[in-house]
């Protein structure tokens, strides 16, 4: 099977806090998307983090889904292959070792994404399945099992994107334990919720919407039981909510709820996510939402799609980041430059992947990004940035490593962190030593090309070997690299400059 041009398989897989979902489809010139296959499962993790810990059950659960999830994609590589963990992931203390059952049970890897790079997601997926006019101001609203994600943007540019602590799993729990439902427990919960909304209220209503949009399981069943059971005809309304939290709170509890359209699992988690939709139609204010047949697996699949034949949008995300922030592109250039020699020549012996190839060349576009607020520790500055910075396209792991390649591209090295990540992750390791090396030959900053060093290569020990003389003529680069090699022969790295 050929995976290069249109014609081939992809997949994105959504690891949400109450259900799993996976979308299978295939690329046909223009690039467009034509969906093959879908799979969804309540898995309900959210319900299973007891003390920010995912139990030993809910993994089971999970981890039992990704095995079926994988079978189904087996034959797919790598790169045509998208799969994110939302507010859960972000949020459970055990995350990443249930990240790693979780990848090898999927036979994919798994990024997580921060709240704000979930909301773009959700609002990219939701552009797809809407036909207003192209320039309509939208507001994107996606309640999880464990958060709640409010979108503002104009046609299909997202703008301003938040996440906030509330799902319809977290609320269910806390609000309506044991499926009982009363009224002052709605109370409490959109009371809980108009304060988190309140926060963010006055900057979205500043900025205005002309429709409301809603994304998610919880919105599309609250929508068909408005329907269905004649509260609300004109579909999701602030008087049809009201209407609904009455037949709720009549109702008494979950299971005694008597709604056409309400699937016995979507039942256990209405009250919670009613709750909170109430909150935000309540806060914003809304007066009607129409619910969007597609979501953020929609958005993961139009993301990678685009990664594969239209651009990587995280270069994009580099891109203005350099530009914001004033980032010398030519010495990014020079460094970049050397950098990635340096990778070519050490991918074979150190088993580098293209993941770290890029990752690499992203570090040198920004490795002095931290200038920007001060020469004095700039690569903490660039670190702090990166790691916290907003990133389309990135996911937190992805962030992470670009924040520690630029932190640890000069001064001393840390020998706990260099043990851990030798054990962990060597390849990142291998990252960081080559990008010391190009910023230290480039101190200089001249336009003039550098001589590249022949690299050899055995386990951990790294030589640069330089043609006769060429060092005993340029004495700073010379000290330069001599004073690289006690820091990395200090942390068990052994480097040999000749």
């Amino acid at each position: 099977m050929s995976f290069g041009a249109t014609g081939a398989p992809v997949a994105a897989v959504d690891l949400g806090s109450n259900s799993f979902h996976m979308v299978v489809g295939r690329v046909e010139p223009g690039p467009r998307l034509v969906v093959l296959d879908r799979m969804k499962e309540r898995v309900r993790i959210a319900g299973g983090l007891q003390n920010k810990r995912i139990t030993d059950e809910a993994a089971g659960r999970a981890l039992a889904c990704l095995a079926r999830f994988g079978e189904r994609i087996a034959d797919l590589p790598h790169t045509h292959v998208r799969a994110v963990g939302t507010d859960t992931f972000r949020r459970a203390r055990n995350g990443e070792s249930f990240l790693e059952r979780a990848q090898e049970a999927l036979g994919h890897p798994i990024e997580i994404v921060s709240g704000q790079e979930e909301a773009r997601l959700v609002y990219q997926g939701v552009d797809q399945s809407v036909d207003p006019p192209p320039q309509d101001r939208r507001l994107v609203v996606d309640i999880g099992g464990g958060s709640t994600e409010v979108i503002t943007g104009t046609g299909s540019i997202p703008g301003m994107g938040r996440s906030l602590h509330m799902g319809c799993v977290s609320f269910s729990q806390k609000y309506f334990p044991e499926g009982r439902i009363t009224r002052a427990a709605f109370v409490r919960a959109m009371s809980t919720g108009g304060q988190l909304l309140g926060r963010v209220s006055r900057e979205f209503r500043g900025v205005g919407w002309d429709h409301a949009l809603g994304s998610s399981g919880t919105i599309k069943a609250i929508e068909r039981v408005l329907l269905e059971n004649g509260l609300s005809p004109e579909g999701i309304s602030r008087k049809g909510l009201k209407r609904l939290r009455e037949e709720l709170i009549t109702a008494g509890s979950v299971e005694k709820l008597q709604l056409k359209g309400l699937s016995h699992e979507r039942a256990q988690v209405l009250p919670g996510g009613l709750a909170v939709l109430s909150s935000v139609f309540a806060e914003l204010p809304i007066e009607s939402m129409v619910a969007s047949p597609s979501a953020m697996r929609e958005g993961l699949l139009r993301d990678l799609v685009g990664r594969l034949y239209s651009g990587d949008l995280r270069d994009g995300s580099v891109d203005r980041l350099m530009e914001r922030l004033q980032v010398d592109r030519a010495q990014a250039t020079r460094v970049q430059d050397f950098a990635m020699a340096l990778f070519d020549a050490a991918q074979e012996p150190w088993d580098l992947r293209p993941r770290q190839r890029i990752q690499l060349r992203w570090a040198a576009q920004l490795h002095e990004v931290g200038r920007f607020i001060s020469f004095s520790g700039y690569q903490r500055h660039g670190a702090y940035i990166l790691e916290n910075g907003e990133m389309p396209g990135f996911s937190l792991q992805d962030k992470r490593a670009l924040a520690f390649l630029v932190r640890a591209q000069r001064g001393k090295l840390n020998a706990d962190e260099v043990k851990q990540l030798q054990e962990e992750r060597p390849r990142l390791l291998a990252c960081m030593r080559l990008l010391r090396i190009a910023v230290s030959v480039h101190r200089r900053r001249s336009p003039k090309e550098l001589a590249l060093p022949t690299l050899g290569i055995s386990g951990l020990r790294l030589t640069l070997s330089y043609p006769t003389d060429y060092l005993s003529h340029r004495a700073m680069t010379r000290d330069g690299l001599l004073h690289e090699s006690k820091r990395q022969d200090a942390v068990g790295l052994p480097l040999t400059v000749r």
